[in-house]
């Protein structure tokens, strides 16, 4: 079934969809990417009301009478369907958030209005087999691609011992565990150094960026990675839950075999390289499988080049056909 992309309106969950998923609805719709709440609710960096996120939700079902209406709605995370309520039109969401995950840490209240909001939504694009598994409805595979090509022309540095984690800093990205394994690792090599760059958010109370420097470790915050990259010989993401994690593949596209938890979803992409890079959420084994990485330089430096062809296959061009087909796929499954 195709759709017209005159009558196909996106929704983003911030000020602006991520990059990827951007990318992805202009490649299905010729209207403005709106967020699921007035712009003027929305902080710089984010989410808006983030902090009343009950509130968020009143005001996004209100705003939704003013949304034009389409026969289809592409929305960027479940959560932004309260502004769909009372639009008719088939929502297709795509599922790379944390929904799914904090329906299950959280109270009967907000479990029954997720309930809610999942009846408004008809099918998922989801960023991982491990995403389409937790989707409640009909769900198809599509993984994001990488932006930045600059990265192929890093030279991997395996002479050094630095340490590189660009996923973000919060629990559910594993940050305490990484500071833990930074610690038993640093004992072994005194001059390694740990670098995390990235927005430290969900659970900034737990002080993640200060007890990354108080280990040795670097995090100047939400900045540009690429510098970072070209320090490290070791990428390590040991999330608790990553829907996909585009950073991993960015390590591979830097040529580090990076070193990537189960519950990530981008580890479907790195099993492809060598099943081996994959780790247990214990520190003690991760700092053993760095050391396993470390130990071969000619081992280390066929990993780089398979994680960089396999990345390659994952560009922007064959993401966007790709979406376009999965799209298609739901329109003809959903009644």
């Amino acid at each position: 079934m195709s759709v017209d992309k005159n009558n196909v309106q996106c929704i983003s969950f911030f000020r602006k969809a991520h990059p990827v998923h951007e990318v992805w609805m202009k490649s299905v719709s010729s209207r403005k990417i709106l967020p699921y709440v007035p712009d003027r609710f929305l902080s710089k960096n984010g989410i808006g009301i983030k902090r009343f996120p009950a509130l968020a939700q009143i005001v996004s079902i209100v705003y939704g009478l003013f949304i034009p209406s389409a026969k289809e709605y592409i929305i960027e995370a479940p959560a932004t369907a309260a502004c769909l309520f009372l639009k008719r039109g088939r929502v297709i969401s795509i599922n790379s958030d944390t929904f799914f995950y904090n329906m299950k840490n959280s109270s009967w209240l907000v479990k029954f209005y997720s309930k809610l909001l999942l009846k408004r939504i008809s099918g998922f694009i989801s960023t991982s087999e491990m995403m389409k598994n937790q989707a409640t409805k009909i769900s198809k595979v599509v993984y994001p691609f990488m932006e930045n090509k600059e990265l192929f022309k890093i030279n991997p540095r395996f002479e050094n011992n630095n340490v590189c984690n660009v996923a973000g800093i919060r629990y559910t990205k594993g940050t305490d565990i990484l500071i833990d394994v930074f610690k038993k690792y640093k004992k072994k090599h005194k001059d390694a150094q740990l670098f995390a760059p990235g927005w430290e958010g969900g659970d900034a109370k737990t002080r993640w960026i200060e007890k990354i420097r108080e280990a040795g470790g670097i995090a100047p915050g939400f900045v540009p990675a690429v510098s970072f990259y070209k320090k490290c010989s070791v990428y390590i993401n040991p999330a608790r839950y990553e829907p996909f994690g585009v950073n991993v593949i960015e390590a591979m596209a830097a040529g580090i075999p990076p070193l990537v938890s189960e519950y990530c979803g981008a580890a479907e992409i790195v099993k492809k390289v060598d099943k081996r890079l994959i780790i247990s959420l214990n520190p003690e084994e991760i700092v053993k499988k760095i050391e396993w990485l470390k130990e071969n330089r000619k081992r280390y430096y066929e990993l780089s080049r398979k994680c960089r062809l396999e990345v390659k296959k994952h560009s922007e061009k064959n993401s966007i056909k790709d979406f376009k087909i999965k799209i298609a796929e739901l329109r003809d499954k959903i009644k």
